[in-house]
């Protein structure tokens, strides 16, 4: 293979080279170059400054088919321009590089029938494992992957069905605390704006805030609960703004996450309303942007860097051969309130 340096066209140093100018076998560089047993301290130090010196660089496809590794997650998220999928995303990336592994990241846009050509690709490519935040209905094509030997983690959400390792938060606790802060507070009608009923953290989500209410002794109406099929702000937006010309006697809004939430606050801004004189707001998430709002949002802040990161070790681990039962991971969140909430007592 030619390469062309700054020097010129040169040909790339190989193993063979190196050992030649160590005076060793090239399997000795192999086990030298790979950190494998059965060398000299002295003899390693010397190969590694050898190769140091001509500036080798290691053929990762040929390392891969050797090894049968490619040192590779596959990363499959909703949306990275998402703030929480960003900050997700960089748990991933810091703690596959501590490992000694990269990572893939690929976009589904919620989309199922992308995210099964994605999952696909990944396999093509041989990663050695995927971490994904699904946008399936059913877990046919992960039944698919556990049969093929594929081993995946779920972050963020997870499939009840199926009996693979997960990294969530306690959705549920998270919104009844988030709820249940606004029923102190003195409000009685409380909007809940949320997505696709099939994911699990929004199923887990509504299952707080219907919680919250009934356990003070408010009714838990589903016509107070409006879905969007989309998380994102435009869709907060819409959904506000269906919300207050078919109702005007709410006083609080829980949204399922910071962007629809976000959205909803300017919903409410346009109607000529106030937060929270007229309507208080709690989002979910607390992505960097709700600290910075002209009202700064009360919300549910999860360990969204750490959901990556544990996700990331628990398939790593299992990919080294540790064995351990089914990892379901569930984090603590907590609610940090700022000022779109207003006492009504």
């Amino acid at each position: 293979m030619l390469r062309i340096g700054k020097r010129g066209p040169h040909l790339a140093v190989t193993i063979k080279d190196i050992a030649e100018r160590a005076g060793v076998s090239v399997n000795t560089v192999s086990r030298a170059l790979n950190n494998k047993p059965e060398i000299s301290p002295e003899t390693r130090e010397k190969i590694i400054e050898i190769a140091r010196s001509l500036n080798y660089t290691p053929n990762i496809l040929a390392r891969s088919l050797v090894l049968k590794q490619t040192y590779t997650l596959g990363l499959v998220v909703p949306d990275n321009s998402d703030p929480f999928y960003a900050q997700l995303a960089k748990g991933v990336e810091a703690t596959a590089i501590k490992r000694q592994y990269n990572a893939i990241l690929c976009n589904t846009d919620e989309n199922p029938n992308k995210e099964i050509d994605v999952l696909k690709l990944l396999r093509e490519k041989r990663v050695d494992g995927i971490l994904i935040t699904t946008v399936q209905k059913d877990a046919a094509y992960f039944k698919k992957m556990l049969r093929d030997e594929i081993p995946f983690v779920f972050l963020n959400r997870h499939m009840d069905d199926l009996d693979v390792d997960y990294v969530i938060n306690d959705n549920v606790a998270g919104a009844y605390e988030a709820v249940s802060f606004l029923i102190q507070l003195g409000h009685k009608r409380i909007a809940h704006i949320t997505g696709p009923a099939h994911l699990s953290s929004v199923r887990e989500r509504e299952k707080g805030y219907r919680k919250a209410l009934e356990d003070h002794g408010l009714e838990a109406s589903g016509s107070l609960i409006f879905r969007s099929d989309s998380l994102k702000i435009a869709a907060g937006y819409n959904v506000m703004k269906s919300l207050l010309a078919s109702d005007s006697r709410i006083t609080a809004v829980f949204a399922f996450c910071d962007l629809l939430a976000i959205g909803a606050y300017k919903a409410i801004i346009e109607a000529g309303l106030n937060v929270p004189g007229d309507i208080s707001i709690i989002g979910y998430d607390d992505i960097e942007f709700a600290e910075f709002l002209e009202v700064p949002l009360t919300t549910v802040a999860q360990p969204t860097y750490e959901i990556g990161q544990i996700g990331t070790e628990i398939l790593i681990e299992r990919l080294k051969g540790n064995s351990f039962e089914t990892r379901r991971v569930v984090l603590k969140p907590r609610l940090v309130v700022r000022k779109s909430c207003r006492n009504l007592s």
